[in-house]
């Protein structure tokens, strides 16, 4: 589904390896997991018209924490963080929307993050994953009610 995160359509031969890991995921019931254990799995079914992570909502609220790709400089850290995610927003061909930053701290190895609300003019479906961790569980957002703050 890396298609459905990145807003595009199936690369040549993505349909190929779903089915592979649809094949391969029948019966799994268990994932061992290093030190954190033995995880026990069941399919669910997700309703992508209301679920907050999926369903199109004219506000979304990070659900993790966003890390910025690219510190801009001789800006406030708020500053940075937005032109950050107007970027990324950008670079996924998204309508370009209104970004509420808060909570932003430096943290050393990591770079500058935090607090994220993003405001549509028009409804946009998710998934919303960007930043520089969306790939590992960071920059997740969720639709939201709209706010003064995120």
């Amino acid at each position: 589904l890396a298609h459905v995160a990145r807003r595009g359509l199936p690369m040549k031969a993505e349909p190929e390896h779903l089915a592979t890991l649809e094949e391969a995921l029948i019966g799994l019931q268990e994932l061992r997991a290093g030190n954190a254990g033995l995880l026990s799995l069941r399919a669910v079914s997700v309703d992508c018209t209301t679920h907050p992570a999926f369903a199109a909502s004219l506000v979304w609220r990070t659900a993790t924490t966003y890390q910025v790709t690219r510190h801009a400089k001789k800006v406030t850290a708020e500053e940075a963080l937005t032109r950050d995610v107007l970027e990324e927003c950008k670079r996924r061909a998204m309508p370009r929307p209104e970004v509420l930053a808060a909570g932003t701290r430096g943290i050393a190895r990591v770079g500058l993050t935090g607090e994220v609300e993003l405001r549509f003019a028009r409804a946009v479906p998710g998934p919303i994953l960007l930043g520089r961790s969306r790939h590992f569980g960071g920059g997740l957002f969720v639709g939201a009610t709209a706010r003064s703050t995120p």
